[in-house]
């Protein structure tokens, strides 16, 4: 007797949204180099950019305690501003942090299945305390 084999699995098609992403990182002691990431900026194949807050308010509140309230002004005024720029046809190269100790970090590129995909990876690759290395190029 003929027994059959099952179908194989359809095959999933590879994402085909391109886009690059970098990590805004606030120094949050000054001079100590500690950074956290508080926000992502991505732009997209088409050169739209966007950014998106990293890290709700009430965490920030939490891991701030009495100071949140003055560290979710900044991440917050930080965001529009990076975003007011980029609307007004800033390059993402060229942004003007609206305060010190906050800068982006390396871009990264990605493909993704949609824009918020690609801000998903880039909440998971690029860590709120820290950061990894995949996405980018490798020394030669």
């Amino acid at each position: 007797m003929f027994t059959l084999a099952p179908a194989p699995a359809p095959v999933t098609p590879l994402p085909t949204f391109e886009a690059l992403w970098w990590p805004v990182r606030l120094e949050t002691v000054p001079g100590s180099g500690e950074l956290l990431t508080v926000a992502y900026v991505v732009r997209v194949a088409s050169g739209q950019s966007f950014v998106r807050q990293a890290i709700p308010p009430a965490t920030v509140s939490t891991l701030f305690g009495s100071a949140g309230k003055g560290m979710n002004l900044v991440i917050g005024n930080t965001v529009l501003a990076l975003q007011r720029q980029l609307d007004d046809g800033v390059a993402v190269d060229d942004l003007q942090p609206p305060f010190g100790g906050v800068a982006l970090g390396e871009a990264r590129e990605c493909l993704a299945r949609d824009l918020n995909e690609v801000f998903e990876v880039a909440a998971r690759l690029g860590g709120a305390f820290g950061a990894s290395t995949f996405g980018q190029p490798q020394p030669s």
